[in-house]
């Protein structure tokens, strides 16, 4: 059987984001910039971050935890892919990097204030697992994010994903598992322009299934 970090990693994923070089590192800081400042609306992401602890969950090279380290946070970054994590290691010092597979026990002794999972729950088989151990992770009053794609011809392009559902669904997942005051919001992000400035990543309130667009679901929930 084909491992996911053949499949993806070493398949789709690197077919369509690179090597993880620094220029790498740089060109998905900016995208994900337009993610982050987008969910500013909703969570104070680029308040000051001093003293609080932050998780991001399928890191690849740590792109959202280059952004939230530059406000203050202190930041840890997992992954399930072995590559990726070497590669992320030697790109940014100021990350705590780890591989993890989510939807096993979580040996981790930390808990944080905010953890991201930015296109992660739709590769997991076992995704109430995923979603409870993110949980288990979380501070009291802690957040926790996740985008996904929703249900269309362009989410199921990708063979990795295996559990693409609409926002109520997700909403009820998260309380079902603990988290109060769940939100879901759809955005979309426009392609190309972000590779020139960080400022040209934003998101826009609705979604839409043409496939040169990257349009997703944002689901927010607080332990």
């Amino acid at each position: 059987m084909i491992s996911f970090e053949e499949s993806y990693f070493k398949g789709h994923f690197r077919k369509n984001v690179g090597n993880f070089q620094k220029e790498d590192l740089e060109r998905l800081t900016n995208w994900y910039w337009g993610w982050v400042r987008s969910l500013n609306k909703f969570v104070p992401l680029l308040a000051c971050g001093k003293g609080k602890k932050f998780l991001e969950i399928g890191c690849g090279i740590g792109p959202v935890s280059n952004i939230l380290y530059q406000k203050g946070y202190e930041c840890d970054a997992s992954d399930i892919s072995s590559y990726s994590i070497s590669r992320a290691k030697k790109l940014n010092k100021n990350v705590r990097f780890f591989q993890q597979d989510i939807t096993e026990s979580c040996n981790i002794n930390s808990k944080y204030d905010l953890i991201i999972a930015f296109e992660v729950i739709e590769h997991l088989k076992k995704v109430n697992s995923g979603i409870k151990n993110m949980i288990k992770m979380l501070k009291e009053k802690g957040i926790l994010i996740c985008s996904t794609p929703f249900p269309c011809k362009k989410a199921y392009d990708d063979p990795t994903h295996i559990n693409i559902h609409d926002k109520n669904y997700w909403e009820k997942e998260f309380k079902k598992n603990g988290l109060n005051l769940v939100k879901s919001y759809y955005t979309t992000f426009l392609p190309l322009l972000y590779k020139l400035n960080k400022n040209f990543s934003f998101g826009i309130p609705f979604k839409t299934e043409w496939r040169f667009i990257n349009s997703t679901t944002f689901i927010i929930g607080e332990k």
